[in-house]
Parts: C-alpha cells; structure tokens; sequence
C-alpha cells in the first residue's frame, strides 16, 4: 500500500488530505481474514470490568458505570 491518501467529509466540508501509512484497504483479498483474526481475539482481551458484543462485522465495548467516582463527572 503506497501512496494512499484520505479525508473526512462533513455535510459539504472536507477536511485536508492525509497520508495512510497503515491498514488493509476495503476490497483487498486479506481484509476478511486479518478481520476475523482481529475479532475473534478481541472478546479474549477485552475482559476487565467491560462487555463486548459482537455482531457481524461490529463491535460494541462498554462498562456499567456503578458509582460516581467511576465516571467522567468523578474524575478530578
């Protein structure tokens, strides 16, 4: 992969073009295998304090938040 380049657009404005140095690109033969490598090992890693739930090619992490102290507004 050399030369890629990519910007992000919001309603009709873009913002400036920057080089990808890495990633597999939509499309690619070894995208599909490298991501169920990837998220077949996520669940593995992804055990304290949090849940994960997959579905099809998405992931969703998240924590129940119990006590104030735990969350952003407890954070001094």
């Amino acid at each position: 992969m050399t030369n890629k380049k990519q910007r992000v657009r919001i309603q009709q404005t873009f913002s400036n073009w920057a080089t990808v140095i890495s990633g597999i690109p939509q499309g690619s033969v070894l995208g599909p295998i490298l991501f169920i490598i990837y998220i077949n090992d996520l669940v593995e890693y992804c055990s304290s304090g949090s849940k994960i739930f997959l579905f099809a090619d998405d992931a969703k992490i998240f924590s129940y938040i119990k006590k104030e102290k735990n969350s952003r507004a407890g954070i001094n």
